[in-house]
């Protein structure tokens, strides 16, 4: 038989209070030192799959917003899996933090309708923050026929056709 000792419960009670601050610790060292000279202005690794009607993203984003002089440019790097569906990545722009991360979406800095790898640059018209997030848009759009979308999904899923709109698209985005 096993008994829990009261006292042993008390002396580690504080260890997971002690393992979510380390964790907190470690991030918040992994954004002051993505900052620093040299390092990378922003990364977006994911891969995403659905239907128009049921959402289903895994990503991992580390982004920030990123302060540009009006005709300064950020060189994108970037690899794409498209399977179905089309990857765009959108610019928010503001004056300051707040108004890039409120802001509605401005003219993309990158879209993909098939599978690629390559470079390509974005310079800033204006002066201000920028942020840059991925969107995935499904094919053919939302179609109003997608009765059964949890049904939809699976089947898709499965590689089965579906009366829904689908998108599976992998990709990793790297900007500096």
């Amino acid at each position: 038989m096993y008994y829990i000792d009261r006292e042993s419960l008390t002396k580690n009670s504080n260890a997971g209070f002690s393992l979510g601050l380390a964790a907190l610790l470690a991030v918040f060292l992994l954004l002051v030192f993505s900052h620093a000279p040299g390092m990378t202005k922003g990364k977006v690794v994911g891969h995403e799959f659905g239907t128009a009607a049921m959402i289903g993203p895994l990503r991992v984003p580390l982004v920030r917003p990123v302060y540009l002089k009006a005709g300064e440019s950020l060189r994108f790097e970037y690899t794409a899996t498209v399977r179905s569906g089309h990857l765009v990545l959108n610019s928010y722009f503001g004056r300051n933090i707040m108004e890039a991360l409120t802001a509605d979406p401005d003219a993309p800095a990158l879209s993909l309708g098939v599978t690629q790898d390559g470079a390509t640059r974005f310079t800033a018209p204006r002066s201000g923050y920028y942020l840059f997030w991925p969107t995935i848009r499904a094919t053919g759009g939302y179609r109003r026929d997608c009765r059964e979308p949890y049904k939809a999904f699976w089947r898709a899923l499965v590689h089965e056709a579906t009366d829904c709109a689908t998108y599976n698209v992998s990709y990793s985005i790297r900007w500096h």
